[in-house]
C-alpha cells in the first residue's frame, strides 16, 4: 500500500511544482543601459571594422541582438540622450538647444521603471548629461562623474572629462550603487564619455593601433590643434583614428569588461539586461568636417545597438533592418513586461527577431540638427536604402541611394528628378504625419533653462557653444 502511495504522490508533487512555477511571482529582471558617447559602429569588431577595438562589446553581440542599422535623432549629445530617455523624436520633447530643458510633463524611462517598483540610478560623465536639462528626472540617484578644471576660468574652462579618464570612476560609483541595496530590482543609465575627443588614452592603448607613428598629431585639444584640418595628412588622419579606436578599445576594456564583471561577481549577469548603444557617431572628414553636431550624415547619425539577456533575447542574432534611438525604450518596456506609456512614439524592435518573416512596420527615421554656433537648421528623413536631408537656412536639399552610395558622396540635389521628388513627398508626409501625431502630445514645450555661468563655460570649453 505505502509503495502505491509513493507512486501516486509523485505526479501531485510534480503538478504542484508545476503550480508554484507558474504562479508564483518571478523575480524581476534587472536593467542596465550603457550609452558610449560619439562611438561609430563601422569602428566595433562586431560591425566588420578590421582593428580589435572591441572584443567585449563583440562578446556580447554575439551572446545577444546585434542591429546593423540603428540611427539616432541628431548628431550631438544632448537632443539624442533625450531622445533615448522619452521614445519622442528632437521636436516633441522639445530639448534642441543649449538653452532647453525637458517638459516635466514628459514621461522618462526612469519614471516607468520606478513606478514599477524598480530602484533607479544614473551615472553620467560628461556635461550635456546634466540635471539642469531634466536628465534626472525619476531616477533615486543621479550622480555626475565629470571632471572639471575647478583651477581655469572664463573661456579658459576646459571640460576635463574630454581630458582626463572617466570611465573608472564611473564603474566605481557604479559598483557602490548597487551595494547600497541589493536584492531589489534595479535599472543603472551608464554614461561612457572617454570615446568622445580628446583622443588621449593611456597605454597600451594609446599606441595599440599605431606603434610606429613619429607624426605631429597627439590627440590632445584636437579642435584646436592646426595639425587637424580637411588636408591634413592621410597618414596623419589614420593615426587619428587609431587613437580614437585606442579610446574605444580602452572603454571596451576598462567600462564594458569590468561591468559585466561586477554583474557577474553579485550574480547578477544572467538576470540583468544589457542594453549597449551611443548617443551619435564622429566624423573624420569624409564630407569635409571633423566631429559632429556639423551634419546629419551616417558618419554621426549611426550608432550601435545590442541587447543581451538570454533569458529575454536570443543570442548571436542579428538584425538587419533600419531601426531607430527612440524604439530603444519601447523594446525595454515590452521584455521587462512594463507598461507602456502613452507618449512614445518609438516601437518595440522585439518583433524583429521574433518573426523577421512579418511585415515589418515602418521604421523612417526623422532627425534634426539645430546648432547657432555653426548657423544650421537641418532636418533628413531616413528610410531603408535612402535619406533625404533639407537644409532649410540655404532652402535647398539632397537625397542620397544608401544601398548603392552607403558613403553618401554622391548626392542627387536636383529637385526635379523622380528619385528626389519621391524622397520629398516622403519626407513632407511623415514631417506632418509627426506633427498631426504632436495633437495629442503637444510640440515640446521648450523650456528655457538659465545655465550657470560656470556650466556655459563648460559646454564653451567643448566648442558647443558660443
Amino acid at each position: 500500500m505505502r509503495r502505491y502511495l509513493r507512486y501516486a504522490i509523485i505526479p501531485v508533487l510534480i503538478g504542484a511544482g508545476a503550480l508554484v512555477y507558474f504562479f508564483w511571482p518571478q523575480p524581476k529582471y534587472n536593467l542596465v543601459l550603457v550609452s558610449i558617447d560619439t562611438l561609430r559602429p563601422d569602428h566595433l569588431g562586431s560591425y566588420g571594422y578590421g582593428r580589435d577595438t572591441s572584443p567585449e562589446l563583440d562578446r556580447l553581440a554575439r551572446e545577444g541582438v546585434r542591429f546593423q542599422d540603428a540611427v539616432s535623432s541628431t548628431s550631438w549629445t544632448l537632443p539624442a540622450h533625450m531622445a533615448l530617455m522619452t521614445s519622442l523624436p528632437d521636436p516633441v520633447h522639445g530639448v534642441l538647444w543649449d538653452d532647453n530643458r525637458l517638459d516635466p510633463n514628459r514621461t522618462t524611462l526612469a519614471e516607468l521603471m520606478k513606478a514599477n517598483g524598480y530602484r533607479t540610478g544614473g551615472i553620467f560623465t560628461g556635461p550635456y548629461l546634466l540635471p539642469q536639462f531634466g536628465f534626472d528626472q525619476g531616477f533615486d540617484d543621479y550622480i555626475d562623474c565629470t571632471l572639471y578644471d575647478k583651477k581655469l576660468k572664463g573661456m579658459d574652462v576646459l571640460v576635463a572629462s574630454e581630458r582626463g579618464r572617466t570611465t573608472p570612476g564611473a564603474l566605481d560609483r557604479a559598483e557602490k550603487w548597487l551595494d547600497q541595496k541589493p536584492g531589489k530590482p534595479f535599472f543603472l543609465f551608464l554614461h561612457l564619455f572617454d570615446v568622445h575627443p580628446d583622443f588621449d588614452p593611456p597605454e597600451p592603448f594609446h599606441t595599440m593601433f599605431d606603434p610606429d607613428y613619429q607624426g605631429k598629431v597627439t590627440g590632445k585639444d584636437v579642435f584646436h590643434d592646426p595639425n587637424i584640418r580637411p588636408d591634413m595628412d592621410p597618414r596623419d588622419l589614420d593615426h587619428l583614428q587609431a587613437l580614437y579606436d585606442g579610446e574605444i578599445r580602452y572603454v571596451d576594456t576598462e567600462g564594458i569588461k569590468r561591468l559585466v564583471e561586477i554583474l557577474k561577481k553579485r550574480n547578477l549577469l544572467e538576470r540583468t539586461l544589457i542594453v549597449i548603444t551611443s548617443d551619435h557617431g564622429e566624423e573624420f572628414f569624409e564630407h569635409g568636417e571633423f566631429g559632429h553636431r556639423k551634419n546629419l550624415y551616417d558618419t554621426t547619425l549611426r550608432i550601435p545597438l545590442i541587447f543581451r539577456c538570454p533569458k529575454l533575447v536570443p543570442g548571436d542574432k542579428i538584425v538587419s533592418g533600419q531601426v531607430r534611438i527612440i524604439d530603444i525604450m519601447p523594446t525595454i518596456l515590452e521584455l521587462l513586461k512594463i507598461p507602456q506609456g502613452s507618449e512614445e512614439l518609438g516601437s518595440s524592435l522585439a518583433p524583429l527577431w521574433r518573426k523577421p518573416g512579418a511585415a515589418k512596420a515602418e521604421r523612417n527615421n526623422f532627425a534634426e540638427l539645430t546648432s547657432s554656433s555653426n548657423n544650421l537648421h537641418l532636418e533628413s528623413l531616413r528610410a531603408d536604402g535612402s535619406k533625404i536631408v533639407i537644409d532649410f537656412l540655404k532652402n535647398q536639399g539632397a537625397w542620397f541611394d544608401l544601398k548603392n552610395d552607403p558613403g553618401e558622396l554622391h548626392p542627387v540635389s536636383d529637385q526635379n528628378s523622380a528619385a528626389f521628388q519621391t524622397a520629398l513627398k516622403l519626407f513632407n508626409r511623415d514631417r506632418l504625419v509627426l506633427r498631426k501625431c504632436l495633437e495629442a502630445i503637444p510640440w515640446g514645450k521648450q523650456e528655457k533653462l538659465n545655465l550657470d555661468p560656470t556650466t556655459r563655460d563648460r559646454l564653451k570649453s567643448l566648442g558647443y557653444t558660443k
